[in-house]
């Protein structure tokens, strides 16, 4: 499974020049079940023994390439709690690399970023809100 994320990747950094085509592509992949799949895959993986820490730091790459600069496809891999389900798919902490740490630093800090914006534009005390009531 490493190689559709690889192959994902490599078409996302192909595109990534036209911002249209780039957005189109991460909100087909948000929407088409791969993200799902994926995640179905590694947790098959716990439960058998054999899922490794490239299975979840692939699942990291896929996300930040699907969330990056899209705030519509972030929304919807906050909702699914997908850093969570990664997390709890993962070896344990001493069996990480420092890649896979910062792929998972990477991708907790585009969604933390759109959660905040989500939160905060449905706030009704938002700063936004204040300023519109003005």
């Amino acid at each position: 499974m490493g190689w559709m994320i690889s192959m994902f990747c490599t078409i996302m950094q192909a595109i990534v020049t036209s911002p249209l085509e780039t957005q189109r592509m991460q909100t087909f992949a948000a929407d088409s079940g791969m993200v799902e799949m994926y995640m179905v895959y590694i947790d098959n993986g716990v439960s058998k023994e054999w899922g490794t820490e490239s299975d979840t730091y692939d699942a990291f790459r896929m996300l930040i390439c699907i969330c990056e600069g899209n705030a519509s496809t972030s929304e919807e891999m906050v909702e699914a709690d997908v850093v969570r389900t990664i997390d709890s798919a993962a070896p344990p902490f001493s069996q990480k690399s420092a890649r896979w740490h910062a792929a998972r630093a990477k991708l907790v800090a585009i969604l933390g970023q759109t959660q905040y914006l989500v939160s905060f534009a449905k706030e009704p005390s938002g700063l936004l809100s204040s300023a519109l009531n003005t």
